[in-house]
């Protein structure tokens, strides 16, 4: 009895995966392969199951102890099992390639699920080529997919015969990039005015916006002159609205509230319409105009509470109501504002305005403290032990290949690889959608309703979005300088997201992301690219 339950512990479970692992790669085959089958009947957990399925059925069917049948069968399994992994995805990929012989139309659907899913993976380039020798008749979605696979791996002429054979007014803005990628400039010109020129087009306000920024570069034409030659010859058209909004970022001030209203009015769900309000806004503040800001306040909460723009909104009309002697209300603003925007930097200037202890700690000046990004391992991995385990002993290696469908838990091996920009952009990606869906981050372990829906400041998320690096470097600058550090490591963070090596399109160099003119300037002589490089330099 004490062996069978030793058999379901997280060290006799780690004990086995190493053994795997080693004669995996000592080529010992069947050794692996009886060791994968050993975990898979002792494991339910739903992120170990996928990849020793996997490597199982790989195993299996080099070893030929499966049949073509049995192989097919046990991929399909893991793909229907677990569609949203990578190794659901590897399975229907390596399901296709079993079905080619005697079904091309089942072996295209799956390659298709692949690609749709993965169009820049590992098989991304087979699953492409596979389905071109397939020579079945792909209708409009079925290129569309691999269309964009190609195009993603630089494979742009032959993106753009596929793209070519779909409808113009839904890809225009594709078969433009694929001649952008070909260097074939008339090409793209003209493919971006006649897209421009169509009546309706389901091409997305944002790729509108860039494809005019593009022809305006290649044809060396003026901005505004262009926009204005647009705004009328396409009135009442699809690009409308991006084009008066566009003029309105162009426009003097007068006209260019005019266009803002245009666009709010006129377009309500345009993803230009937020920002137009909060321009309008703006200008009536500047104007002392504040009951006209108080009900464009009211009207953006209604309408685009969830837009970028709403924190921003929300904050100023809390300093309007300060501007109108209405402390009371005015306090209940930037409240609402730390409540229901917590991760915003306006939540930092209601908490000033509200002078708040937590604000008022963010000025001090003594040094900051590191930790070990290994102190929340805990947390984040508190449901599954085995993966404690490895992330406990640091087992980078073993985790990645797990592929755990585990946003946070991606960002923590990022981390550990020392990727500071991808590990952050992705557990702030994941605490935004979590915020936006309204709930916080530990919701279902908080007994308290009042609690739930709201940030924890001690929770492990925010210490991978705010991760502390450089802090030696970054507290003896910051000491020198007489500053608050906490102002040079969010300086940092905002810049460059930590990555020392970063260089802007613009120019700019290293962690605080400086230009190479700026640096000269400051140090009254020619700094090199090289030093900017240098975090203790840059």
């Amino acid at each position: 009895r004490v062996l069978f339950r030793s058999m379901f512990t997280s060290m006799y479970q780690l004990s086995l995966l190493k053994q795997f692992q080693c004669a995996y790669h000592l080529s010992d085959k069947k050794t692996a392969r009886a060791k994968l089958n050993h975990l898979i009947s002792i494991t339910k957990d739903k992120n170990l199951r996928p990849y020793f399925l996997y490597n199982e059925a790989v195993l299996s069917k080099e070893l030929d102890m499966d049949s073509k049948k049995q192989s097919y069968k046990k991929f399909k399994a893991i793909y229907e099992n677990y569609p949203e992994s990578d190794f659901g995805l590897a399975s229907a990929y390596r399901a296709g390639k079993l079905k080619e012989e005697d079904d091309k139309f089942k072996a295209k659907e799956l390659y298709l699920v692949y690609l749709k899913n993965a169009p820049d993976g590992k098989f991304a380039s087979d699953c492409t080529e596979s389905v071109k020798n397939l020579n079945t008749v792909l209708n409009v979605e079925e290129s569309e997919i691999i269309a964009n696979s190609l195009f993603l791996n630089k494979k742009y002429l032959e993106a753009l015969d596929l793209y070519i054979q779909t409808p113009f007014d839904k890809n225009w803005y594709n078969i433009s990039k694929c001649y952008k990628g070909l260097n074939n400039l008339s090409k793209e010109k003209e493919t971006i005015i006649n897209g421009l020129e169509l009546e309706k087009s389901p091409v997305e306000e944002k790729y509108i916006s860039l494809a005019i920024d593009r022809l305006i570069s290649i044809t060396h034409s003026d901005k505004i002159q262009t926009l204005q030659d647009l705004y009328t010859k396409c009135r009442n058209k699809y690009i409308f609205p991006t084009v008066a909004y566009k003029l309105a970022e162009n426009s003097t001030s007068v006209r260019s509230i005019k266009l803002y209203e245009f666009v709010v009015e006129n377009y309500p769900n345009s993803i230009w319409a937020s920002n137009s309000l909060w321009e309008m806004f703006w200008y009536n503040y500047k104007l002392s105009r504040f009951k006209t800001c108080e009900a464009i306040a009211e009207q953006h909460k209604a309408n685009y509470s969830t837009d970028t723009d709403a924190p921003r909104v929300a904050y100023w009309l809390g300093r309007v109501l300060l501007k109108e002697k209405k402390t009371k209300e005015a306090k209940e603003a930037f409240y609402k504002v730390i409540k229901e925007y917590p991760l915003s930097y306006y939540s930092f200037l209601s908490a000033r305005q509200l002078k708040m202890s937590k604000a008022k700690k963010m000025i001090v000046k003594k040094p900051i403290t590191s930790y070990n990004i290994n102190s929340i391992n805990k947390k984040l991995f508190a449901k599954d032990k085995l993966i404690l385990d490895l992330a406990n002993n640091n087992d980078i290696e073993t985790l990645d290949e797990l592929k755990i469908n585990d946003e946070y838990i991606k960002s923590w091996i990022l981390n550990k690889k020392q990727n500071y920009p991808k590990s952050i952009t992705l557990a702030k990606n994941e605490m935004n959608k979590r915020l936006h869906n309204g709930y916080g981050q530990n919701d279902e372990d908080r007994e308290d309703e009042s609690e739930k829906g709201q940030i924890n400041f001690s929770d492990f998320e925010l210490k991978l979005m705010y991760p502390v690096l450089y802090e030696n470097e970054i507290n003896e600058k910051a000491k020198d300088f007489k500053q608050s550090p906490y102002l040079f490591m969010s300086l940092i963070r905002e810049e460059s997201h930590f990555d020392r090596n970063a260089k802007s399109s613009a120019g700019a160099i290293g962690l605080t992301q400086l230009m190479p003119n700026t640096a000269n300037f400051i140090e009254k002589t020619n700094v090199s690219k090289e030093t900017l490089l240098e975090e203790g330099e840059n």
